[in-house]
């Protein structure tokens, strides 16, 4: 028995050994909660990261609450706006923001939380909500709407809990959380040894797993390119055409093929989520609105799926299932929503998404910013 356990003293602490001279030489820096009991995944407050691409880079700082935004002392934040990473400021500085544009801006007496956060969705929309409306306790909430939620929704369901018919409740059980706890769950997701065996598996099997943040002075160093260095490099904006199954995973596929069962069943489902966030935030007397932003090759000549004859925004509208789904919803429920693709035509969309990233670059949030300013109502 003796030998047994200094087997086994000798082995974890040869691990520990390991791990720590391996966390050494580790690039990653780890801005996300693997997992909350009450939200599912949340950013840690007051970290620090560098987001690196050809195209840009980025400090990324959280704030107290794990958002990328640096709160005011004092101020009333009594409006929030929730999204993805096109509002977390995914590539561009926080000081570059739309919703930090908004507050600079100072015209419509809303003061603007950001609580964008990466891989967001509704089906995430509608369980974390309830939760930052306690938190925050806001009297307007903007979600922002992207084309890939479809797809992410599918992501993001394996890890909730669903009602009968549909509805987010909390989320889904895990077994080792459950076991051993929250804390230690996610001590051992974030343990550099985990983590590279996760990033050797997944390289075997020839499937991405890129480092989102990284330390700051071990971020990959070369020179960022300029946004005509990068049309260059990757090409002018353009249909994806007969690529639209291919390019990105297929999030974009259901403006060719929203008739189809896989595409009807996420539209289905989108419609579920977005109608829970609507009923949570009429319970709480809370103002609601939609914004949507499309993919950038929605504005390309042709659309997306490049056969569109008239090049017009109501055609290339009604060619967007997605934006039709959303616009239906807004007019039923009569909120006031707000579209990126009717505030950006005629305004070289070219110039407001980086060529090859695809997310809003500085000058796409600086008219985001400004489009919105003018149609938020005044008070």
């Amino acid at each position: 028995m003796k030998k047994y356990l200094f087997y086994a003293i000798f082995f974890f602490l040869n691990l520990f050994i390991f791990e720590i001279v391996l966390g050494l030489f580790d690039p990653e820096a780890i801005l996300v909660k693997s997992f909350d009991k009450e939200i599912l995944f949340r950013m840690y407050p007051g970290r620090t990261g560098k987001v690196v691409s050809r195209e840009y880079s980025v400090t990324v700082e959280t704030n107290g609450s794990g958002f990328r935004q640096k709160i005011s002392q004092g101020a009333n934040y009594d409006s929030l706006v929730i999204g993805d990473s096109f509002t977390e400021g995914w590539g561009v500085e926080e000081k570059e923001i739309y919703v930090n544009l908004l507050n600079l801006f100072g015209t419509n007496n809303f003061r603007f939380g950001n609580l964008g956060l990466h891989g967001s969705s509704p089906a995430l929309f509608a369980l974390q909500i309830p939760f930052y409306i306690k938190q925050f306790k806001p009297k307007k909430i903007i979600v922002q709407l992207f084309d890939n939620d479809l797809d992410d929704n599918d992501k993001i369901e394996r890890f909730l809990t669903l009602s009968s018919g549909g509805k987010v409740i909390k989320p889904g059980s895990r077994l080792f959380a459950s076991l051993f706890g929250e804390q230690l769950y996610n001590f051992f997701k974030e343990l550099t040894l985990y983590r590279l065996a996760i990033k050797t598996y997944k390289f075997a099997k020839k499937e991405p797993s890129p480092i989102l943040y990284y330390k700051p002075g071990r971020e990959p160093g070369g020179q960022i390119l300029t946004h005509e260095e990068s049309i260059s490099e990757f090409g002018k904006l353009s249909p994806l055409s007969s690529k639209i199954n291919e390019k990105y995973g297929n999030q974009f596929g259901f403006y060719k093929d929203a008739g189809e069962v896989l595409w009807k069943e996420r539209f289905r489902k989108n419609e579920i989520y977005l109608k829970q966030v609507i009923e949570i935030c009429k319970a709480n007397n809370i103002a609601l609105s939609f914004l949507y932003i499309p993919a950038k090759e929605f504005f390309a000549k042709g659309g997306i799926t490049g056969d569109i004859k008239n090049n017009s925004l109501a055609d290339f509208n009604f060619r967007n299932p997605h934006y039709m789904q959303i616009k239906r919803i807004c007019d039923m429920e009569k909120l006031r929503c707000y579209f990126a693709n009717e505030m950006f035509w005629g305004k070289n969309p070219e110039s407001l998404y980086f060529p090859y990233d695809a997310h809003l670059n500085p000058n796409g949030h600086k008219v985001l910013a400004e489009e919105l300013a003018r149609k938020l109502p005044k008070l």
